[in-house]
């Protein structure tokens, strides 16, 4: 198990093994990922990865925030953000999410020309995630293993929650309890992303929860 967060996962559905069978031992693909340099607040033009996962079968499953997706994006434009929009891969053969994929490239292509921030979408985005990674400082994901990934850089992040409310969500998905979270209707959007990008207050916890879920190794 990469963390104390995987064996507690079983406990928590019900499934009882005996601790003797669990081992720590990290999460290796984390290795690359380096660990913030500074609070964030220091930063005038943060650079952001967006990074929405692929679409569930059902609701219940699905945890893609691509549909409004260009209202986060919208909303990191209008802090001097630098976005590195980077889709799930499965995106790629869904016609249905072609439009939203083509409308956040669109406006990412004439910021960057009314601006000359350089953003990434498209082929841009496709290096290795630890690349990425290292080049940003925060970053808008979904329920996804991008999320436990990131953990590792120790930088902020912020979650959207398909459907609960910010208490019931972090409660479904323990790793969200170290993220801002962005519910359905944007009504929070602004306070997350004005808390990950400024003050910063949960960054003490994201040393607690890197440490529960990635095993605490360096």
């Amino acid at each position: 198990m990469a963390g104390q967060a995987a064996i507690d996962r079983y406990a928590a559905h019900r499934v009882r093994i005996r601790s003797t069978k669990f081992k720590i031992l990290g999460r290796p693909q984390t290795e690359n990922i380096e660990t913030a340099k500074g609070p964030i607040s220091t930063v005038d033009n943060p650079v952001v990865i967006y990074a929405p996962t692929w679409y569930g079968a059902e609701f219940k499953i699905n945890h893609s925030s691509l549909p409004i997706g260009t209202a986060i994006v919208s909303a990191l434009l209008a802090r001097n953000a630098t976005v590195i929009f980077r889709p799930h891969p499965a995106f790629r053969a869904l016609p249905e999410a072609a439009a939203a994929i083509a409308a956040i490239d669109e406006l990412l292509r004439a910021d960057a020309e009314a601006t000359s921030r350089p953003h990434r979408w498209g082929a841009a985005s496709d290096p290795a995630f630890a690349e990425l990674a290292n080049v940003a400082d925060a970053m808008v994901a979904d329920v996804s293993g991008v999320v436990t990934d990131f953990m590792q850089s120790l930088k902020p992040f912020a979650m959207v929650a398909t459907g609960d409310k910010t208490d019931i969500f972090r409660a479904r998905f323990p790793s969200s309890r170290s993220a801002y979270v962005i519910e359905w209707d944007l009504s929070t959007l602004d306070d997350a992303l004005d808390a990950m990008l400024g003050d910063d207050p949960l960054a003490s916890t994201r040393v607690e929860r890197r440490d529960y879920y990635l095993g605490g190794y360096e």
